[in-house]
Parts: structure tokens; sequence; C-alpha cells
């Protein structure tokens, strides 16, 4: 009777042993989640539509950040290449602009004084207006769709009236219910008219929603008073293609090259590669989870599995008692997994409250760490109940696993050498 009531159940349930598994399975089930959390958002972004088809433009950029290792003009050489390459039978259009689109680059603020038939707020002496610097055809490269009005021409050179193209979201925010083609406003350095609208896509990230944006023609801006335009060094070649990139990537660099310029000084790269470099960060931290959570699971199977090991050396006189007695060996199995699925179930709970519930609370309560879920996380929610789901089946898995081999051992018990075990 000694031997089989040895330990109390309190000792049993809630020794440091058992204390030391239950946090080892709710910091795997912390650390999985998020991993996992990351592994969809990055599927998600590998997916995801900018609203035109970025895999197939290229885009030409330079990095001169000290001095040119030759004296370029590099507007005779963006005139050169857009000839050059115009020609090929594997390229359909060719624009500049003063950032890559999907990069994070190119986009300015300035203030507008005057929008037409617009109410300006009295205790506002300007509007917010964000624009982007784009040459002609620049729409068209990107495969981005006109819905009202008219692209720019070549008649919108220096010296004409300035231009520019806005997006639906402008239109709507500034002329709801109204037709914004020849709407002037005042905005950088003097009046411009929208003479067309096109459809609202991602310029800035692929992460981030469309938001008004306007499109100004980067040969009118060269020049403007008091309004600085990007260096020619800073400008952008994008390009249409329909064939096969690396041909065309072989002939721009010959180009380059021959202009003077060394392969550390440009970059040629789709649009795609280009947006999925922003994503590299988050791809070190989803590795980095990953395999922290894969060793802190296979810490935890271990330790289950000898936690088991030793509960069942503990008692194995008690379970020859019972065999003795008439158990059977399921009835055995069935003793010591549930042990093991008692330590997973309070593991599994705590692993869940850590993950969900603070965040939860955090990103309705603190604005600032909403940027976790709609930022970090692209495509899927911090709590989105699939992925639990996959770590819950996932951890419950491996703990039956961690635990059927010393509850099998169990139960081949000899009951006789059990009753003489000391």
């Amino acid at each position: 009777k000694d031997s089989v009531g040895t330990g109390t159940l309190f000792s049993r349930r809630f020794s440091l042993r058992n204390i030391l598994v239950v946090f080892q399975v709710a910091f795997s089930v912390i650390v999985l989640s998020f991993g996992v959390l990351c592994l969809l958002s990055l599927r998600a972004l590998r997916v995801a539509d900018p609203g035109y088809d970025h895999k197939r433009v290229l885009a030409v950029s330079f990095d001169v950040k000290d001095e040119l290792p030759v004296n370029i003009d590099f507007r005779e050489l963006f005139a050169h290449l857009q000839e050059r390459v115009t020609s090929l039978p594997d390229v359909q259009t060719v624009s500049l602009a003063s950032g890559v689109p999907l990069t994070a680059t190119g986009r300015s603020r300035t203030g507008a004084g005057y929008i037409e038939d617009y109410q300006r707020p009295v205790d506002r002496d300007y509007i917010p207006w964000d624009f982007m610097l784009v040459g002609p055809g620049y729409f068209q490269t990107l495969g981005v769709p006109l819905l009202r009005g008219r692209d720019f021409a070549p008649q919108d050179g220096p010296g004409t009236s300035r231009v520019m193209v806005i997006n639906e979201l402008m239109a709507q925010r500034f002329w709801p219910g109204q037709d914004p083609i020849g709407k002037h406003v005042d905005v950088g350095g003097g009046p411009r008219q929208v003479i067309g609208v096109v459809k609202a896509v991602k310029f800035r990230n692929i992460r981030a929603r469309p938001e008004p944006l306007s499109f100004w023609l980067l040969e009118q801006q060269l020049g403007v008073k008091n309004m600085p335009s990007p260096p020619a060094d800073e400008w952008n070649l994008l390009i249409r293609t329909r064939g096969d990139q690396q041909s065309l990537v072989s002939l721009l660099k010959g180009e380059l090259e021959s202009a003077g310029l060394t392969p550390a000084t440009y970059k040629i790269s789709n649009l795609a590669e280009r947006a999925s470099e922003l994503h590299n960060p988050q791809r070190v931290i989803t590795a980095l989870l990953s395999v922290i959570g894969a060793v802190g699971l296979l810490f935890v199977a271990t330790g289950i599995a000898g936690v088991m090991a030793f509960e069942v050396s503990q008692r194995t006189r008690e379970i020859g008692v019972r065999m003795a007695l008439g158990a059977q060996w399921r009835d055995v199995l069935r003793l010591v997994l549930r042990k093991g699925a008692i330590l997973t179930g309070i593991g599994l709970g705590l692993g869940l409250g850590l993950s969900c519930i603070p965040c939860y609370i955090l990103t309705r309560m603190v604005p600032d760490f909403r940027f976790v879920d709609e930022y970090a996380l692209y495509g899927v929610h911090m709590w989105d109940p699939l992925t639990y789901f996959c770590v819950i089946l996932l951890v419950s898995l491996v703990m039956l696993a961690a635990c059927y081999i010393p509850a099998r051992r169990a139960a081949k018990i000899d009951p006789m050498e059990a009753l003489r075990y000391e």
C-alpha cells in the first residue's frame, strides 16, 4: 500500500519537473505561433497583387553616393538608353521615374494652397499633397489603367502649362461626385491642371494600401523655382518586357559599362525582385522563429519523454499491482498517456493565452502597437484561428509521440517483476 501510494497526487502533478515541462510547451507554442504567422505572411506577400504586372517590368537605377566614376551626363545616358532599348523586339514601353515602385522611394509631399472646387478648412493654410515625378509612358509601362482623361503627351514639355495625373482615390477625396478633369491646383511652384485619372494601385510598397497620389511630369519639374528636382543620377529607367529579360539585362549592362559605369554603381532587376528585397528582415525573423520553435519543440519532446520515463520508474510497483488485479496493457497505456496529455494541455492553454490575449489587448488599447498586425504581418491576423489550430495539432502530435515510448514500455511490464521492483 505504501509503495502504491508513493507521492501524493499534488506532488506528482505539480512537481518542479512537471512545471518545467508545462512552461517548455507554452514557450514552444508562442514561438511556433509567431513563426507560422510570419511564414503565412511571407506566402501572402509572394502572391500579393499590386494592381499591375510588376514581374514584367525591369528597373535600372543608380547608386552614386560620392563622386561619379567618370564625368557622365545622365540625361544623355538615359536618352541614349531609351532610344536603344525601345528599338528592341522584346521591349514594349520605356519610361523614366524619380523612384522605383514598391520600394518606398520616389514619393514626395508638398502643400496645396488652392484646390479648385474644394473648400479648404479655415484653420489650415495648405492641404498636404503627395506626388511622384514620372516620364511619358509611365502608366503604360507599369500597366496601370487610365480611367478618365488622357496621359502625358509630347506637347506636355518644359515651358508649357504644367499638368498632372491623379489616381482615383485623390479624385474621390477632393472632388467626390465631380469630374476632376480640368481642375486646377496651386501646388508645386504654381498652378497645375488635372488631365487624367488612373486606377489606384500600390506604389509605395506591396504591404501598403493604395493612397491618394498625384503624378507630375518629370521634364516639367526640372528647374521649377523653390521646388528641388531629383538629380539625374537618381532617376530610374522602367522597361516593360514581353520576352526573355535576361538577354535585355545583359544588353543594358553592356551599355552602362561602355558609358564608364561600374557594376557597383547601378542595379538592374525587375520590380518583383525589388519588392521582395524589402521582405528580407521578415525572412530572417521567420527563419529564427522557426529554428527556435523547432529546437524548443525537440527539447519539450525530450523533457516530457524523460518525465514520463521517470514517472514509470517511480510507479513500477503500482503498475504491477494494477496489472495483477486485472488491468490490461491498454489501461496502463492510457494511464501514462493521460499524465502527458494533462501536462501538454496545461502548456497549450498557457501558451495560447500568452500568445493571443496580450497582443489582442495591446492592438486594441495601444495605437502604436497596431503596426505588428497591420504592417509586420500581411494577409493574416495575429490571432488567426487556423494558425493556432495547426500549432496545437503539431505540438499535440509531438507530445503524443514523446509520451508513447515510455507508455509502451510501462504497458509491457511483467506484473511479477514489477511487484519485486525496488
